[in-house]
């Protein structure tokens, strides 16, 4: 026992001060889910899950990669190891990504793609799904979808239980590595995980059916066939603990940190000025993310509630941006450093026909912005920086109830509210780069959200038609951002932006039988004041010189109303002999009040998946086409990378897997796959890097 204590006190050392993590990162260098919150409480019928076997099973174990294959999910590509999701053509801030209950977005949560998905480690996950049931629980953020991410109790052991999982990978050039264990220590039980992955050179693949022979080919971008910058290193630490502190309540605490060497941005690295590279480097990081969590679960009925749950957490996040040009001596550093503090209480009351939950949360955010240019000496010199140098911080008030009712036996209605009090304040010191007549921003609104929704379960037939609101407060990245993605435009703050408001329709109908499933939701979102970037100026200036460039001034403004709707089938059949198969049709379009392409709008999607299971082993073959997207079809703000594209925009393209599963005991598990089988070359939407070609896979998992 001893022992045991010792361990568990040397990952909670490394967790609050993330000794071991960087320790490690320096020797690299270079069929329902169970959940707990009141809050989550849904229909399963309503959204589509990937439950804890279908993610130990995954061929590759990645998060990006389950949520592609699995469920209505695109993914755009800039770096190795993960991506940046998009749900019905939400992606970045307007996709909320939601861990135990804690939002993930945060006030630089930028609107092209975001990478927030890598902070979470694969093997913390126990379920996750996405949904847009909950817009009124979560106040901001929520537009159409949300992607819920969420571990698994921990389970109760009187002795040490450990796991470990190897897997290798060769296109990616990868390997990782996990070991975790769940043990008991007096009266509480704990679970204990340290993840290391590794990621090399992506090697792409070779046969070239789409007929662009010189697509995504750049000479400096590749060596010996493996596209180059695509290495990188991620360390995850992790530590809960959970006591039953009644028969009634157990408290949590959870502690996660996250760790990643420099990530190269692939998109910038391909910019060529007169024929040859423009940046000598551009990157991100290190960058370091950690996230902890207190939590009450209260299960004992009270007059104003049956269950209730009281969390506190806090997430601290440094990041930061590099960047120096063939033709410069110096080197930009742009460094952001964020504190969040959620703080909410979740509750559920039962009566005879009805189910009430209501709540309210907090959220405090705090960002230091710093900057600096350095020579090949090391020595600093001034740097503009990429938010106000004086400081924002950001504060988010929600309060929300929502009621169930049982109509008669085969109807129920779902009524919900919220209001959302939202702070921000901005102060800029330094003016001598853009003088924007004023030194502090600041805005207030208060928004109002409502949700309606009525269900229809008879039999095999469920049928559900929802009508629900959603928004999205202005955040310092969209009001006070200043930067420059092309070298040929600057976005400047614009202290005089108001929250994207929007309403859905959907309507979801699924038929069940024992041996066959289907669902097919059809959705409209009409989006108004959303906000996009145009040409402004500033002084009476529409140009002025940014990072030794002349370039054209942009805002962030309220000038857009958006149009976005679509459909998803899923199927799933059982066959004799234990032959399963699953089928996914995912489709989204979506238009400006103008008529041009909206951003993020990903082609069309089919991805099938059939089964053979045999004993403790199966055999399965995936197979994905991913739809043709033209030029003209491109949002040409800069957001979709049309320049990663071909001249005729982005082929379709097949995608063949085949993986095998065996559970040789029950303590040991190997997967073999082969991804990519044809070995297909392609870029996906948006995408800065070369896909993977054929890809050996090969884990194993050891229980003991």
């Amino acid at each position: 026992m001893n022992k045991i204590n010792l361990i568990f006190g040397f990952f909670l050392l490394a967790h609050s001060n993330n000794v071991l993590s960087q320790v490690i990162l320096n020797n690299y260098e270079l069929d329902s889910i169970t959940i707990t919150s009141p809050k989550y409480e849904f229909n399963s019928k309503e959204f589509q899950k990937i439950k804890k076997r279908e993610l130990e099973h995954a061929p590759i174990k990645n998060i990006d990669n389950v949520l592609f294959s699995k469920l209505n999910v695109s993914i755009q590509k800039s770096q190795s190891g993960s991506g940046s999701p998009n749900v019905r053509g939400m992606e970045a801030s307007r996709l909320q990504l939601i861990f135990n209950g804690i939002s993930l977005n945060n006030c630089i949560t930028r609107s092209g793609h975001s990478q927030n998905l890598k902070y979470i480690d694969y093997f913390n996950i126990n379920d996750v799904y996405t949904s847009s049931s909950n817009s009124v629980g979560f106040g901001s953020g929520i537009m159409n979808s949300a992607i819920y991410m969420n571990s698994a109790p921990i389970r109760k052991s009187d002795s040490l239980n450990s796991s470990f999982f190897q897997e290798f990978s060769s296109a990616l050039n990868s390997s990782k590595m996990n070991l975790s264990s769940v043990y008991r220590f007096g009266k509480f039980d704990a679970f204990t995980s340290i993840s290391i992955n590794d990621y090399g050179l992506i090697k792409a693949g070779k046969n070239r059916a789409h007929g662009y022979d010189d697509w995504g080919d750049l000479p400096h971008m590749f060596e010996n066939e493996r596209q180059r910058y695509t290495q990188n290193h991620s360390v995850y630490l992790t530590q809960r603990i959970s006591k039953n502190i009644s028969d009634f309540s157990i408290a949590n605490i959870d502690l996660y940190s996250s760790n990643f060497s420099r990530l190269n941005r692939i998109d910038k690295l391909n910019d060529l000025k007169e024929g040859v590279p423009k940046f000598e480097k551009w990157y991100y990081g290190p960058q370091n993310y950690f996230l902890s969590k207190l939590s009450l679960l209260n299960y004992k009925s009270y007059i104003l509630s049956d269950k209730f749950e009281i969390t506190a957490a806090y997430q601290k996040l440094n990041e930061s941006r590099h960047k120096k040009k063939y033709a410069d001596s110096f080197q930009s550093n742009r460094y952001e450093d964020l504190d969040v503090v959620d703080s909410k209480m979740d509750f559920k009351k039962n009566f005879t026909k009805s189910t009430l939950n209501y709540g309210i949360s907090n959220r405090v955010e705090i960002l230091n912005s710093k900057a600096n240019l350095t020579d090949s000496n090391c020595n600093a010199f001034y740097n503009s920086t990429r938010y106000p140098d004086g400081g924002s911080y950001v504060v988010d008030n929600n309060i929300y109830a929502q009621i169930q009712y049982k109509i008669n036996d085969f109807f129920s209605l779902t009524l919900g509210g919220g209001l959302n009090d939202y702070l921000i304040s901005s102060e800029f010191n330094d003016t001598s780069i853009i003088n924007l007549g004023y030194k502090k921003l600041e805005l207030n609104n208060l928004s109002i959200i409502k949700n309606f929704s009525l269900n229809y379960a008879k039999s095999n037939l469920v049928i559900n038609f929802k009508l629900f609101d959603g928004f999205r407060n202005p955040n310092v990245d969209d009001m006070t951002k200043i930067f420059s993605k092309d070298d040929k435009n600057v976005v400047v703050p614009n202290n005089n932006l108001s929250p994207e408001k929007v309403s859905n329709y959907e309507i979801a109908t699924t038929y069940i039988t024992n041996k066959f499933e289907l669902s097919f939701n059809s959705y409209l979102s009409l989006i108004n004041n959303a906000i996009s970037r145009e040409f402004s100026q500033i002084n009476n200036q529409d140009s002025i010189l940014y990072d030794g460039e002349i370039m054209r001034v942009q805002m962030n403004k309220n000038i857009d109303n958006i149009t976005i709707y679509g459909f998803e089938i899923f199927t799933k059949s059982l066959f004799a002999n234990n032959y399963t198969m699953d089928n996914k049709v995912i489709f989204t379009a979506g238009l400006k009040s103008n008529n041009d392409p909206l951003a993020h709008i990903a082609p069309i999607q089919i991805k099938n998946n059939f089964k053979k299971k045999i004993g403790n082993s199966y055999i399965a073959l995936s197979h994905t086409y991913y739809g043709k997207k033209d030029n003209e079809d491109f949002d040409l703000s800069g957001i979709d990378n049309l320049d990663e594209a071909t001249i005729d925009g982005i082929p379709s393209v097949n995608f063949f897997d085949v993986s095998y599963f065996n559970q040789i005991n029950k303590n040991i598990i190997i997967n073999f796959s082969i991804e990519n089988i044809f070995d297909i070359h392609h870029k996906f939407f948006s995408s800065a890097i070369v896909s993977n070609g054929r890809n050996y896979v090969i884990s194993l998992q050891k229980k003991f």
